[in-house]
């Protein structure tokens, strides 16, 4: 009688051993499959942030070339200014000039191979000179006036008479301009390339808002299957306390991170697009005509 009972209670004792190494099997297996999952994304996320901090040093740098070209623009603009400022006292300095030498006078006037005796300054205009001399009254203008005369009062010169635009290539600069009627006011226009300009970056700009929009679409799906992934996780660990499967809650959770980290991967291409982009906006047209 004792032998059978002392034979039941060891049976009973290996069956509970077999039973306790079967449930701590089960555990290992999930744990190695935690593991397993841990390790690969550890590697991903390895991967990501390196590819996240070049992106974020590419669009620092982008950032910056932005902000150079803003304050260089703001520069050229002060500059334009103080220009504008600067010829409008050199204008003064030589009316100044012009007035104070109105009635001058020369016993002997000599321009080219004529000379004008007893010559008066009586009027200083931008493009002539008018003298009073003994004969009568003389015109001379910038082809027959002496250099010194001609540079004093600048003559058809800047800053009295505008700088003329450089003459665009395949066009003769001797030729005359084309005649304007005098009731007509020629409309200005914009530069093409600048016009072109503008236009190049509304697109991009647009393209780019797209994409920051398409970012925030895959940022919001990618956070979703990441708290998926994290239930499936709770889950599996309850089961693995009661003694229950947990394998297909670590398959589910498994699956549902690799779909986030397909997201990131495209995430992180959008950010890449959206460098180009801003890149191109920092492009003159003929580049990107090119």
């Amino acid at each position: 009688m004792l032998a059978a009972f002392l034979f039941i209670a060891c049976f009973a004792a290996l069956v509970s051993y077999y039973i306790e190494i079967d449930s701590k099997r089960r555990d290992l297996a999930a744990a190695q499959t935690d593991l397993k999952f841990v390790q690969q994304s550890l590697i991903s996320t390895k991967a990501q942030t390196e590819n996240s901090r070049k992106s974020y040093e590419d669009i620092v740098a982008i950032e910056k070339l932005i902000g150079e070209k803003k304050e260089l623009g703001n520069t050229i603009a002060n500059l334009r200014k103080k220009r504008a400022a600067a010829v409008e006292s050199y204008k003064k300095s030589v009316q100044d000039v012009r007035a104070y030498a109105i009635g001058t006078t020369w016993p002997e006037f000599n321009h080219g191979n004529q000379t004008l005796r007893g010559a008066k300054i009586q009027k200083i205009t931008d493009t002539e000179v008018t003298f009073a001399h003994d004969e009568g009254v003389a015109k001379l203008n910038k082809d027959t006036l002496p250099d010194a005369v001609r540079d004093r009062f600048r003559i058809e010169q800047f800053p009295m008479l505008p700088e003329p635009p450089p003459t665009p290539e395949g066009v003769d600069a001797n030729l005359p301009p084309p005649p304007l009627s005098n009731d007509v006011v020629p409309p200005v226009a914009v530069p093409a390339t600048t016009a072109a300009n503008n236009t190049r970056v509304g697109k991009l700009q647009l393209e780019i808002d797209a994409c920051e929009q398409k970012i925030r679409t895959l940022t919001e799906n990618r956070q979703e299957w990441l708290n998926r992934a994290s239930s499936f996780r709770v889950q599996a660990n309850r089961a693995s306390n009661r003694g229950r499967p947990s394998y297909s809650f670590n398959q589910q959770a498994l699956q549902a991170e690799q779909n986030a980290d397909t997201i990131q991967v495209q995430i992180e291409r959008v950010h890449k697009e959206i460098l180009e982009l801003k890149k191109k906006q920092l492009e003159p047209v003929s580049a990107t005509a090119q």
